[in-house]
């Protein structure tokens, strides 16, 4: 049997039954499948955290019951929200002159270890080009409320004007994605003018 816990050992129920293990080998592994459902509404569960045990009985129908207060065997958390993802605009990097500085907001409380990635694209419909992925939700610059940042060196072949995209991804896979809404400059060339002359203005009568 294997028996359900909604509040991690307060309460237990019995979720699932397999009476087909006969012939199994002697300490072997087995394996089963099942739908993760609540079996009153047949909906999905909600996300939250679920535990897990199982029960095993002999033959006159004895086996260990978890009782109330005994702690899960697994704990599974279903967790469906996508995260929060907010790209800003990019600013030269006041640290490295050939550097433009991309800052974002990447929020969830299931976020990998590196869930941000970075692109471009001439078009906002793409294709999109990696700026940088797998990058930690890092900032390097205290007091900045931003959660992350990454000091990007613009190759010398794309245009004056980019679209961004910022691309977080959660442990469980979900995805949220932020697009500039305009192309933005990321020309980092310093322009140069000469002062040729001086005349007077035109006198006026």
């Amino acid at each position: 049997e294997l028996w359900l816990t909604k509040d991690d050992g307060l309460s237990w129920e019995q979720y699932a039954e397999d009476k087909d293990v006969q012939g199994a080998p002697l300490n072997g592994r087995q394996k089963r499948t099942f739908d993760f459902r609540d079996r009153v509404t047949d909906q999905p569960f909600p996300d939250g955290i679920f535990g897990l045990t199982l029960v095993v009985k002999n033959r006159a129908g004895i086996g260990r019951q978890p009782r109330p207060g005994d702690a899960p065997e697994i704990r599974i958390e279903i967790d469906k929200e996508a995260p929060i993802a907010q790209l800003y605009e990019p600013i030269p990097d006041p640290q490295r002159p050939d550097h433009v500085l991309i800052m974002w907001n990447a929020v969830d409380k299931n976020l990998t270890p590196t869930p941000v990635h970075l692109e471009y694209a001439e078009n906002r419909e793409g294709p999109w080009q990696p700026i940088k992925l797998d990058l930690e939700n890092k900032g390097h610059y205290p007091g900045d409320k931003r959660t992350g940042d990454f000091s990007w060196k613009v190759p010398a072949n794309i245009p004056v004007q980019v679209y961004l995209r910022l691309k977080v991804i959660d442990k469980a896979g979900n995805e949220s994605v932020a697009v500039t809404d305009r192309p933005q400059y990321v020309d980092l060339i310093v322009p140069e003018g000469i002062l040729i002359g001086v005349q007077p203005a035109s006198k006026h009568p």
